[in-house]
């Protein structure tokens, strides 16, 4: 038969049978050729075969292979990947509407950005699974870049210089805080020092002293000495952990152990009906007086600063 093999697809068919029908078409253009040696104008005899003209089953031939190839070259598109560009158009049609309320707040602004991850994320497995969905839905996604996409573009690049300009004014206003902050503790810092000095120059005193021990390890570097030493009111500090430990009928001593575990001590003269607690801390104002020597516990013999309260 003439057309043997040719089938009439209304779809387009699997590659094995795309491939078996062009084997087909082969081998009748193959026949022809064949024929045409000898019959020229076969394409117009009129011989019958099986009721038909010859002509008419050549034309035949050529009408199915024109038609079939009009369904072969059908371009055709994944479900999946047309399912997934839907959704992303979809949530491009919500974003257009969105956009047209347009708020500059950081709700609004992750509102709106959700929106386009989701159009993007859409768009990105549509076309990585099929890229010819791009060509048939064109038109949509001319109509999503105007409506949503470049109007979001927009809106991130003045949102993003909003909130730099409100970053930079939070951090105006944090630096300005700061710096108030700073004046007012300078202002207490001065009032403090000069109620100080006042205190100071008010027991006789030329100024006013923070820390036994910082008192102590100054004149053991000499940087002040011991007559400028009896010139300050000196306030204990929290490095000035001396307890009473015992005390005499003249001074009462404080002592205490350090890091390095070495025992300090200093005497403060007894007052008149004192009353000195063991584990007393020192409390109020001092006066430094001398340093005497004292006898340890174990018969060493050192340098005692000694001190009197100041009323």
């Amino acid at each position: 038969m003439l057309i043997e093999g040719f089938r009439v697809y209304s779809y387009k068919p699997d590659q094995r049978s795309q491939d078996d029908f062009y084997g087909s078409v082969k081998d009748l253009k193959a026949r022809c050729a064949k024929l045409a040696k000898t019959v020229p104008d076969y394409e117009s005899s009129t011989l019958d075969i099986y009721g038909k003209s010859f002509a008419e089953h050549i034309a035949r031939a050529k009408k199915i292979i024109a038609q079939n190839e009009e369904q072969f070259n059908k371009v055709t598109y994944d479900a999946m990947a047309v399912g997934a560009m839907k959704n992303s158009l979809k949530f491009c049609l919500r974003g257009a509407e969105s956009i047209e309320d347009i708020s500059y707040t950081e709700a609004y602004y992750e509102k709106i950005s959700k929106i386009k991850y989701d159009v993007t994320l859409y768009f990105n497995s549509s076309v990585e699974t099929d890229k010819k969905v791009n060509d048939l839905f064109e038109k949509e996604l001319k109509i999503c870049d105007r409506n949503f996409l470049a109007p979001y573009k927009e809106y991130e690049r003045k949102y993003a210089e909003i909130k730099e300009k409100k970053a930079k004014e939070r951090a105006k206003e944090r630096a300005e805080a700061k710096a108030q902050k700073e004046r007012e503790a300078n202002a207490l810092r001065e009032q403090r020092a000069k109620a100080m000095h006042d205190y100071a120059v008010s027991k006789g005193l030329s100024e006013y002293f923070l820390g036994i021990e910082n008192l102590l390890s100054n004149i053991a570097r000499r940087s002040i000495s011991v007559d400028q030493a009896r010139t300050y009111a000196i306030e204990p500090t929290y490095d000035d952990k001396y307890e009473v430990q015992s005390l005499n009928s003249e001074v009462v001593f404080y002592s205490y152990v350090d890091n390095n575990f070495k025992v300090k001590q200093i005497a403060v003269k007894r007052e008149r009906n004192g009353v000195y607690m063991e584990g007393t801390k020192l409390q109020g104002h001092y006066k430094f007086l001398t340093f005497v020597e004292a006898q340890t516990v174990l018969g060493v013999t050192k340098q005692i600063a000694v001190f009197e309260s100041i009323k």
